[in-house]
């Protein structure tokens, strides 16, 4: 007589267990893959073969982020150790790891996640601080950080975090914004060279100019001093002579006075030539109690210009100079300013202030 084999409870809560199982590890599987598609991208800057970045965010995989310093406004110096500061939540006792990478402020407003400057940190725990020694190679400029989750089975809630507005790092020395190479300055106008510098105490600068025959690195004629002991303003204003040749390429170089040290020049070299230069803007704000000063700094193009303001706290303005009271003055406040000359040419900067915090 045969026996037969019954279908028991037992068996029944088997193949029930065994089914979720399935069904679980095939979301969890699912997700991760969706994760790694969404954030892969190639990283050709550092010649790595691709990293980490934070394109499209799952939501129900990455962790509560919030980035608190550098959040816009501060001003680090290469070279230096600072702490990037995070706020970061997990729902499980399991630690999570986060990435940190250094953006340029422009790939901010391209939204261009390709074009990083540097990762920080390509794994750290999520404790919400990392102690940072900039490398004293990263070139002067305005960045933002981006703090993400990398270990996607621990991680929930909303997506990563970027420093709200730019801050900038600056070399330890003298670095020369304008001209930085490629400008093209007319005969006979004002040249406004315009300089940053850090940590080198109340120095007085000297400035010079300096003609090359194009493509070698022989000067033409003899270095001429335009300024010896000059105030170190940041600006420096030259008129160009009207018959400076024009078959020759050019640099200025700042440097501390008498000592010569810090010295910096032009990254490439401009021209001069006849008819317009080429257009160039700068703003700044002066902060006091409420209220901000925005002020733009224009040469080149041909006058007059048009002047457009934009920013936080719905900022506009369509004047050189304007101010703006705020309700809120924590945090940093951003402006950007567009600038339109009579003969065409456009150019765009951006600025950010923060309110001071004594006596508060």
């Amino acid at each position: 007589m045969e026996n037969k084999k019954h279908f028991t409870k037992e068996d029944a809560a088997f193949f029930i267990l065994v089914a979720i199982i399935g069904i679980s590890f095939s979301y969890y599987t699912k997700g991760i893959n969706e994760a790694v598609n969404n954030f892969r991208v190639e990283n050709t800057q550092l010649g790595q073969a691709s990293t980490v970045i934070p394109v499209k965010t799952p939501q129900q995989l990455l962790p509560k982020t919030k980035v608190l310093s550098p959040n816009g406004g501060e001003q680090w110096i290469a070279g230096e150790i600072h702490t990037i500061r995070w706020e970061g939540i997990s729902n499980t006792k399991v630690q999570n790891q986060v990435e940190i990478v250094l953006f340029p402020w422009s790939a901010k407003e391209e939204m261009a996640s390709t074009s990083m400057t540097a990762i920080i940190a390509s794994s750290t725990s999520n404790t919400g601080t990392y102690e940072w020694t900039i490398p004293p190679t990263i070139p002067t400029g305005d960045y933002f950080v981006r703090v993400f989750c990398i270990t996607f089975a621990n991680c929930v809630g909303s997506a990563g975090d970027d420093s709200d507005t730019s801050f900038r790092i600056l070399k330890s020395g003298i670095s020369i914004t304008f001209p930085n190479g490629g400008e093209k300055i007319a005969r006979g106008t004002p040249l406004a060279i315009q300089w940053i510098s850090a940590n080198i105490g109340k120095t007085d600068v000297d400035i010079r100019f300096l003609g090359y025959v194009p493509g070698s690195d022989k000067i033409v004629g003899t270095t001429t001093v335009l300024a010896f002991g000059a105030k170190n303003t940041g600006s420096f204003t030259w008129n160009v002579p009207t018959d400076l040749p024009t078959n020759y390429t050019y640099f200025v170089s700042v440097s501390a006075a008498k000592t010569g040290d810090f010295e910096d020049r032009n990254d490439k070299p401009f021209t001069v030539g006849e008819g317009v230069s080429s257009l160039v803007v700068y703003c700044a704000g002066s902060p006091q109690e409420k209220n901000i000063i925005w002020k733009a700094t224009v040469s080149g193009g041909t006058a007059p210009y048009t002047y457009v303001w934009s920013g936080d706290d719905e900022l506009v303005g369509d004047n050189l100079l304007i101010q703006k009271e705020y309700t809120n003055t924590t945090g940093a406040k951003n402006a950007t300013l567009t600038i339109t000359s009579q003969d065409g040419q456009t150019a765009k900067t951006t600025c950010a202030v923060t309110f001071s915090t004594r006596g508060k």
